[in-house]
């Protein structure tokens, strides 16, 4: 007891010590004191980027040099600077808003944060993220809106606005947050008579690009009234629901598991299964439809979107008189085969592809197909790897067959 008793108030006297013998000047201050000029980096070159510039130079031999920098003014007026260790040989200046040619000065800083009288290079930035973006953007008609394709090689972080002009007057419909390097949107809604729609893409460097214009023609749809719909069970038909919530009945009743449990679809662990692992259900819809497309929107309290039992691969099929054995016969016709993966193609997803998922995944159904009645989904595997599936709800879109 004594022994531990006499380690504390060493280590009590040790930090104390350490805390009073320096000044708070001595902590804050540049390393070393000797007020000497750092050299000059040399051979400056420079290489545009989408709204950028890649500075390389050739360091000097100086042992005092701690780093380079760039100091230069972006074209909203706003100064930026940029450092580069002693371990690299180039600075990497973004922020640009316009292309042009953009004086930059580069100095060399010592360890006691000396600088070096400026050098001084013009780099030419290529168009920037924002503006590139627009130019390539891809906007066709669909069902119900408009669909929009994102080129965006730099992955740079843009948020998009949709507007859409009325009687006139530019009105926001939607603002898009894009970060991913191939990405897709729809804007649903949409009435089906010619629109014109304006996009602008802002960077994080508050700068806009020019407004892209697109006249076009929404294609006319209608959701299904999802009133209509039941469960139309058949012989081999999974039936096993999870014990106390998770019915199919969950899959259209617009209630959330955050609100209620039981708006959860969930399959029993394990059952219902065929000898390939497959499991599937069937419905009526209520009426028949000419379908464009479904919304599927996985399980959202549980963060479990690309995992566990998320869906990952599954067949749909229609029909208007399914054979009563519940056999997949000729009286099915299968209508797709769906997958669902992460948008960044990363194994692991992110938070962006999470907040993809939740919102609602759009999947389009080939015009060929006749109108169906009855829809049969076949699960063929999840993310987990697991035995089990989970889904929020599910939204069909379409026609009335006369």
């Amino acid at each position: 007891m004594k022994t531990r008793y006499k380690l504390s108030i060493l280590f009590i006297t040790i930090i104390a010590i350490v805390s009073f013998g320096c000044k708070k000047s001595d902590i804050i201050r540049p390393y070393g004191s000797d007020k000497t000029i750092p050299k000059q980096v040399l051979n400056l070159s420079q290489e545009g980027i989408y709204g950028g510039a890649i500075i390389r130079y050739d360091l000097p031999d100086d042992k005092n040099l701690s780093y380079v920098k760039a100091v230069y003014t972006l074209s909203n007026g706003k100064t930026s600077e940029v450092k580069a260790s002693f371990y690299t040989d180039s600075l990497i200046l973004q922020g640009f808003g316009e292309t042009g040619s953009y004086p930059v000065k580069v100095y060399s800083v010592s360890t006691s944060e000396v600088m070096s009288e400026p050098l001084t290079i013009n780099v030419q930035p290529l168009t920037p993220a924002n503006q590139a973006v627009i130019d390539q953007l891809t906007v066709i008609p669909t069902y119900g809106g408009i669909k929009v394709d994102v080129n965006n090689p730099t992955k740079a972080q843009l948020a998009v606005s949709i507007m859409k002009k009325v009687s006139g007057i530019w009105q926001l419909v939607k603002v898009e947050y894009v970060k991913l390097a191939n990405y897709s949107f729809y804007i649903r809604g949409q009435e089906s008579i010619e629109s014109t729609y304006g996009f602008i893409a802002k960077d994080r460097w508050e700068n806009s690009s020019e407004m892209r214009e697109v006249t076009l023609t929404p294609i006319l749809e209608i959701q299904c009234d999802a009133t209509k719909f039941k469960a139309y069970t058949l012989p081999t038909d999974n039936i096993l629901y999870h014990t106390s919530f998770g019915v199919m009945s969950a899959l259209w009743d617009n209630v959330f598991e955050a609100t209620n449990r039981k708006g959860l679809f969930v399959t029993r662990p394990g059952e219902g299964m065929d000898e390939d692992g497959a499991l599937w259900i069937t419905f009526d819809l209520g009426l028949t439809y000419k379908l464009n497309r479904y919304v599927w929107r996985p399980r959202v309290a549980a963060n479990e979107q690309y995992k566990a039992g998320d869906p990952k691969r599954w067949e749909i099929y229609g029909s208007n008189a399914p054979n009563p054995n519940g056999s997949f016969d000729s009286s099915w016709t299968l209508m797709g085969l769906f997958e669902n993966m992460p948008p960044s193609g990363e194994v692991v997803a992110t938070a962006e592809d999470r907040a993809y998922a939740i919102k609602g995944i759009d999947y389009m159904f080939p015009e060929s197909l006749p109108p169906f009645r009855y829809i049969r989904i076949k699960f063929l595997e999840n993310h987990g790897g697991s035995n089990i599936y989970t889904m929020e709800e599910t939204y069909w879109y379409g026609s009335i067959a006369n």
